[in-house]
């Protein structure tokens, strides 16, 4: 299995996770994942910056799965 996260944005990151068996693609999965702090969603630039001071995401064109992942889940 490789995962990789496709996007970030205030709330949410979406990671893409590919299973794979000798080469052959068997499935794949699009997780919507936020970060939880007494049960409420914290902005993920709080969390970036506490683990590496100063870092900001870059903002990149959103792969055409998330944008299906984000209307339906809106």
């Amino acid at each position: 299995m490789t995962s990789r996260v496709l996007h970030m944005e205030h709330k949410y990151f979406y990671v893409e996770h590919r299973f794979e068996v000798q080469g052959r693609l068997h499935a794949t999965a699009l997780a919507r994942v936020a970060v939880l702090q007494r049960r409420r969603v914290q902005p993920l630039q709080r969390m970036l910056a506490q683990l590496q001071p100063g870092y900001m995401f870059e903002t990149e064109p959103v792969p055409e799965s998330v944008l299906a992942k984000m209307a339906l889940v809106s």
